[in-house]
């Protein structure tokens, strides 16, 4: 073999070896920082079931879960963007709210197809069902 193929190979191997090596503090460094800080990457999740008792203590605008044909909606982020404003909503905060959202408050006819795609990805669960949050 000429010498300048041994160094070739010799520079190979130790790219190699030097890669392996730096890939490997890297990702020690990676776990210790995760161990040592486990709150970043950690989500704690509650176990809630949905009772009417439970849906009641949800009354606030900034809390507002509501029932809609015995599904459970967790509404507090969407009553901005309602077109009738959020008052038309606030007051079935914690409560069924199943005629209310079927007649539009007593005014009409049930909501749009668009409003109850707008409700699905609000939706916390089902009546009695047993969900858990994330914190």
């Amino acid at each position: 073999m000429n010498n300048e193929l041994k160094w070739g190979i010799v520079g190979v191997v130790l790219i190699i070896i030097l890669t392996v090596f730096f890939t490997s503090q890297y990702s020690n460094q990676n776990n210790k920082l995760q161990i040592s800080n486990p709150s970043v990457n950690t989500i704690q999740a509650t176990s809630v079931t949905l009772t009417l008792n439970e849906i009641a203590k949800h009354n606030q605008p900034q809390d507002c879960w509501i029932i809609i044909s015995n599904q459970v909606y967790g509404v507090s982020d969407y009553l901005s963007s309602h077109p009738d404003g959020p008052q038309s909503i606030i007051s079935y905060c914690g409560q069924d709210a199943t005629e209310a959202y079927q007649t539009k408050g007593g005014r009409g006819k049930d909501h749009s197809r668009e409003a109850d795609m707008d409700l699905e990805p609000l939706k916390l669960g089902s009546v009695n069902e047993k969900i858990n949050l994330s914190k």
